[in-house]
């Protein structure tokens, strides 16, 4: 996994594409941003917008279940846009409050874990490290979330 590099000049957090950034950028690298840290990674399937994924050691983000998380420590990220196979994302991995898919009726201010559905937080899952819904969770809508640290699961 990369350390944390300055992010590009210009770069578009909502990037979603086959190719790399034009404006330059490394898989697996961190970038720090205003709202928190992202991770430039690369979809191995359909990830909603919103949607939680798990993120292996080469940068390849998979949408977030029980069983995707494994039983060894991942990356946890949320993708800012839909994202489909092959394309690069950059992926926000914490470190403040973000728009996610959370679990409907799942209250306010809970650790979060994965569950049985692909890219949706909620309880009874794997631990999400750090990670606690600021809002209700609604049914097929982005809640607040907060992390106060980069997100991962099985540490």
């Amino acid at each position: 996994m990369s350390f944390i590099n300055r992010p590009p000049i210009g770069v578009d957090l909502t990037y979603a594409d086959t190719v790399l950034p034009p404006s330059g950028g490394i898989l697996g690298a961190h970038y720090p941003a205003n709202d928190g840290m992202y991770q430039l990674v690369k979809a191995a399937g359909t990830i909603a917008a919103g949607g939680f994924c798990t993120i292996d050691e080469l940068g390849n983000a998979t949408a977030a279940t029980d069983t995707t998380s494994g039983a060894t420590a991942k990356g946890v990220g949320i993708a800012p846009v839909a994202v489909t196979v092959n394309q690069y994302f950059f992926a926000w991995r914490g470190l403040g409050q973000y728009e996610a898919l959370v679990t409907n009726a799942v209250a306010a201010d809970t650790n979060l874990t994965t569950t049985g559905v692909a890219g949706i937080a909620g309880t009874g899952g794997d631990t999400i490290i750090g990670l606690r819904s600021i809002d209700l969770g609604v049914t097929a809508t982005r809640v607040t979330v907060y992390a106060a640290t980069i997100m991962a699961t099985n540490t």
